[in-house]
């Protein structure tokens, strides 16, 4: 029992180490993460930019040939990629 015991504490130290330095990893990681995410959402900003754009041409060509614009309908069922009230849908 007495063995137990000593095999349970004898690293308290070293474990105590290696739980902080595994904590102030996670910190560093987390923070590499939040930056990661926050320059993907620029880019998902600039593409839904693009988008709308292709999508307005689109628009004023069909109309400038005589056609109306795409139905919703159509869209979804084509499954094309379109913005919606500044909302990207798919």
């Amino acid at each position: 029992m007495a063995q137990a015991g000593l095999d349970l504490t004898k690293n308290i130290v070293t474990d105590s180490q290696n739980i902080s330095d595994a904590l102030k990893s996670n910190d560093a990681n987390i923070a590499q993460a939040n930056a990661v995410i926050y320059r993907l959402s620029i880019i998902k900003d600039k593409v839904n930019v693009i988008i709308s754009a292709a999508q307005a041409r689109r628009k004023a060509k069909r109309i400038a040939d005589g056609l109306t614009e795409f139905p919703k309908i159509c869209l979804d069922n084509e499954k094309v990629t379109y913005i919606e009230d500044g909302i990207l849908k798919y």
